[in-house]
């Protein structure tokens, strides 16, 4: 069963970072770190994009799952950015993530 999860990850990975790269604009992310009932630590990173909406011209507000990442060790503000742009490298989104 694990391993038909993981390729299913796999699968949509690809897809994903496959539209990402079409993206014409930025890319904005949302992190949540928490812990499961046994106190093990995960972050959730999610993209979030304009793009059109199938079929139309319209614009459409999209965002998905960027990665899904147990996250040991101390939680310092450093060590959570080098996380961060880690997921985000592995994407290949980091020069469309939107900056101040």
């Amino acid at each position: 069963m694990q391993e038909l999860i993981i390729e299913a990850w796999r699968e949509y990975f690809a897809v994903l970072k496959s539209n990402l790269a079409q993206v014409e604009g930025r890319i904005s992310c949302t992190a949540d770190i928490w812990s499961d009932e046994v106190l093990r630590p995960f972050l959730a990173l999610t993209a979030h994009w304009i793009g059109k909406s199938e079929g139309t011209a319209l614009l459409q507000l999209k965002a998905a799952l960027l990665a899904f990442h147990h996250l040991p060790g101390s939680h310092t503000g450093d060590y959570i950015t080098q996380k961060f742009l880690h997921l985000l490298d592995h994407a290949e989104v980091m020069e469309k993530v939107s900056t101040p």
